[in-house]
């Protein structure tokens, strides 16, 4: 393990996306967006950031979202612009590494910074659904990439668990996408960089991988 973990590729810490995700949950809370408390009866009526994306992920594409969902998009984004802007940023990485500290059995290992990329993705994916509602089909395609960036920025950690977290993100970002398109017409320079970050992470050897560890 030694050996494979020696092995890794080196990524210099300009080029590494790994970092921007870090300093993006750094800016977060722990859960975003928060889930409703466990043993509290849930309000049919209270339409959070949490509802909205869930609303927004299992709507028809092609659909609107309801004025509630916009503004709790809105305002569930609007307390966080300093950390949604530093995730914006990741659509110009295509790589990272996430450092990682070995468990005494390698069975425990935790993976705090891997699992924490998910909420980057969340808020990225909230971020391209209110840019697509308010029709800035480029803008949101680029949120798209940096959810794509997110994922990759797991690099070819050589656990399980690294390489399905990113392929939760991969999807994340498959469907974010399909509500992108659903809702305007990007530029064909916009779809062109989409495309072919796509097209580079599925050739990636995501299962390989994990199996080398």
């Amino acid at each position: 393990i030694d050996d494979l973990m020696a092995s890794r590729e080196e990524i210099p810490d300009e080029e590494n996306s790994a970092r921007v995700a870090a300093q993006v949950v750094s800016l977060l809370p722990r859960n975003w967006p928060p889930d409703r408390p466990k043993g509290v009866p849930i309000d049919p009526d209270v339409v959070d950031a949490h509802v909205a994306i869930e609303r927004a992920d299992k709507a028809d594409e092609s659909r609107r979202l309801d004025e509630e969902s916009v503004e709790a998009l809105r305002a569930g984004l609007e307390v966080y612009r300093e950390a949604l802007e530093q995730a914006r940023s990741l659509a110009d990485y295509d790589r990272g590494r996430h450092e990682i500290k070995l468990g005494p059995t390698l069975i425990d290992t935790l993976l705090p910074e891997t699992q924490a990329a998910r909420t980057v993705a969340r808020l990225l994916q909230a971020d391209a659904f209110l840019l697509a509602q308010h029709n800035e089909p480029d803008r949101a395609i680029d949120s798209c990439r940096a959810i794509l960036a997110t994922a990759r920025s797991i690099g070819d950690e050589p656990t399980t668990i690294s390489q399905l977290v990113r392929i939760a993100i991969d999807s994340f970002a498959a469907r974010t996408v399909r509500r992108v398109l659903g809702q305007g017409e990007p530029s064909d320079e916009a779809l062109a960089a989409l495309q072919d970050l796509v097209l580079d992470e599925r050739d990636q050897p995501r299962p390989w991988y994990a199996c080398r560890g």
